[in-house]
């Protein structure tokens, strides 16, 4: 029955649902958002830790990170609350570029994972500590997904390809 909501596609519902009838501001949207982050990276955390020492396989180790699990679900609903009201001027440096990275966002969604998996295999043999390697390989990700998308920006149609 939720065939069509599960895994990627399933964001993307996430997505409409949450512009459709979370737009407007409420009051509950900060502490509803950070309980949906906590509870998310709790679970996250709590489901790492039991199976850190008890799996061989990293697939196994996995599935308490993966994007289409509850706790990932969770956090990304709780992020989405916490930041959807923020409202930049377009006057400042800032106020411009957090405009043009909202009006980009779709883009850097389905960009990204292509970014992930090439950046990733580079930092694997230059950072070998995950604590270190995983931050850079977040920031790297988003950047350059962010510079693909305003690149393709410039492309005659490419609002067709990247929203």
């Amino acid at each position: 029955m939720l065939y069509y909501f599960s895994g990627l596609l399933g964001y993307a519902v996430l997505g409409y649902y949450a512009k459709a009838y979370w737009s407007v501001s409420r009051k509950w949207n900060i502490p509803v958002g950070l309980a949906l982050v906590a509870v998310g990276y709790a679970i996250t955390y709590g489901g790492f830790t039991f199976l850190g020492s008890r799996v061989t396989m990293v697939p196994d180790l996995e599935v308490t990170w993966g994007y289409e699990t509850i706790n990932v679900a969770l956090m990304s609903v709780g992020l989405f609350l916490l930041i959807k009201n923020i409202r930049a001027t377009g006057k400042s440096t800032v106020g411009r570029l957090i405009t043009d990275i909202s009006l980009k966002s779709f883009g850097i969604y389905l960009i990204h994972i292509i970014w992930l998996e090439i950046i990733q295999g580079y930092m694997m043999p230059l950072l070998p500590d995950a604590a270190c390697r995983i931050p850079v390989t977040t920031v790297l990700t988003f950047v350059v997904s962010y510079l693909s998308v305003k690149l393709i920006s410039y492309l005659p149609g490419s609002n067709y390809m990247i929203g």
